[in-house]
């Protein structure tokens, strides 16, 4: 038998089946977990704009007429009015030439939620007031709604959340705002698969903002700053600033103050020009399997009494090139420790490092910061890691008892070319819960071919499917994330 190879960072295709019901498939590729509580819409439709007859002319006055439970669908038109949403509905703009622009005229926030349950798609939104910093395009004041599908621009803030806790927020577009997304005492949301471009800073959590997941972003220009924010969970991002919009103080792929048991892992952070990632009176954060690549002066940079950090499995790669930046007494490094303790370094790739004994990091330390001292990475490796990819699939179940089978396949097959091989290390969510974590129940991995059945309990593999619940009506999200996959005797490669 040859030798084992790990594979990372293939694309994994999943084919959805689905037993006994007519279910509707929307996919997407990346991570995406998202927790749902709406029931499907079972209320009266308002029409905004077009040419019907009865059609509302304003977007507020559907939104006044409405009750509970409602769909207002808003046709392609500008709206110059600023709206508030106060009642459980759903707004959907109706693409026909193009989507449907909210311009708020650079009064006050152009759209505001303070209603739970609301769903918010399909619409432009723009030019919120400049007046003060919490101005936004759309300002969230509620929970468990769903913002989707929007492009959201020339904003001070893009979104303001504050104190509003289980919203997702996903497959919207962010551009030229002074903060993308802004979080202040906001806990448990989902914010993935979005897109920002050109803001002065991409996302922000503040003020004890908790229990956050940010995953399967893409930013292009300035991207994360967590204040005072802990155990919030940063992973699968693409945060790079080919734009070069990024300066002076947001020239930070991602940085923390004051912010603790974050969780960043499995991202890109590249081309910045000052730090890739930094900590600052951080401590017990994990930077684990990240990219992190071609930053100017440092690739990780701790500093402000930072402690008791793991920095692991990492690629620190041609950081630290700009050697004339800062006077040559501060060095450039692919990392740098300023004043800070107890942090562990270990199995990182440096490219500037091949040898087996431990790689010091250098830093200083002392009242005024001119005593050396070292961290050491205690085993580094000789080879960079290539990291996993994710498959996530939204479907909308129609009929009661229903159940999902999901089969795993390889270049559009459901067996091996040869050999025999399976996935391992598998993380399967339904809506945002875990069902499934390392191995799958009653299995060491899932193989190429098997079939994997979803009901209301854990995922069973292959002909199990009346071991589980079933799942009833309603819209569900199913992530597969595959950390590393097995081949034996060949090289099959998952696309």
């Amino acid at each position: 038998m040859a030798e084992k190879n790990i594979l990372f960072n293939k694309t994994l295709i999943i084919a959805i089946l689905f037993l006994f019901v007519f279910i509707n498939i929307n996919s997407s590729t990346g991570v995406f977990v998202e927790k749902i509580n709406h029931p499907l819409s079972k209320g009266n439709i308002l029409y905004v704009g077009g040419s019907g007859e009865g059609n509302y002319t304003k977007i507020q006055d559907a939104i006044d007429d409405a009750v509970d439970g409602d769909t207002i669908l808003v046709y392609s038109n500008t709206y110059k009015e600023n709206i508030l949403i106060n009642k459980q509905l759903i707004l959907k703009g109706i693409e026909l030439e193009d989507i449907p622009k909210i311009d708020g005229c650079n009064t006050d926030d152009v759209v505001t939620i303070t209603a739970d349950n609301c769903i918010f798609e399909g619409f432009w939104v723009v030019n919120s007031s400049e007046k003060n910093w919490s101005y936004s395009g759309i300002r969230v004041a509620s929970n468990l709604n769903i913002i989707k599908n929007n492009t959201i621009s020339d904003n001070v803030n893009g979104i303001w959340m504050e104190e509003s806790d289980n919203n997702t927020i996903y497959g919207n577009n962010f551009s030229w705002n002074i903060v993308g997304i802004s979080l202040a005492k906001s806990c448990n949301n989902n914010i993935s698969n979005n897109r920002f471009l050109n803001n002065t800073v991409g996302i922000h959590a503040l003020y004890l903002s908790k229990y956050n997941i940010f995953s399967n972003n893409i930013i292009d220009g300035s991207g994360f700053q967590l204040t005072q924010s802990s155990n919030n969970k940063i992973t699968m991002n693409s945060i790079t600033n080919y734009s070069n919009v990024a300066f002076n103080i947001s020239a930070f792929g991602l940085s923390l103050y004051l912010s603790n048991n974050n969780e960043i892992m499995y991202n890109k952070i590249e081309n910045y020009e000052w730090v890739g990632i930094s900590l600052e009176t951080s401590k017990n954060n994990l930077i684990f399997r990240n990219n992190i690549e071609h930053n100017g002066l440092y690739g990780v940079y701790l500093c402000g009494l930072s402690r008791k950090n793991v920095i692991k499995q990492n690629n620190i790669i041609e950081n630290g090139f700009c050697d004339d930046f800062l006077p040559t007494i501060i060095p450039t490094e692919n990392a740098f420790i300023f004043k800070s303790f107890f942090n562990k370094w270990d199995e990182n790739y440096w490219d500037d490092w091949s040898y087996k004994i431990p790689r010091p990091i250098k830093g200083r330390t002392g009242i005024i910061g001119f005593i050396p001292v070292f961290n050491f990475d205690w085993h580094p490796v000789k080879e960079p890691y290539n990291f996993n990819m994710a498959e996530s699939t939204s479907i909308v179940v129609r009929e009661e008892n229903s159940k999902i089978k999901m089969t795993l396949v390889c270049g559009g097959q459901n067996y091996p070319s040869s050999g025999y091989s399976f996935a391992i290390d598998v993380t399967v969510r339904l809506n945002g819960t875990v069902l499934a974590e390392n191995n799958l129940e009653g299995n060491t991995g899932w193989g190429i071919g098997e079939s994997l059945y979803i009901g209301g309990k854990t995922p069973i593999l292959d002909d199990n499917e009346s071991a589980i619940d079933s799942l009833n009506p309603g819209e569900y999200t199913i992530t597969v994330t595959i950390i590393e996959t097995v081949i034996f005797d060949d090289s099959i490669t998952i696309t």
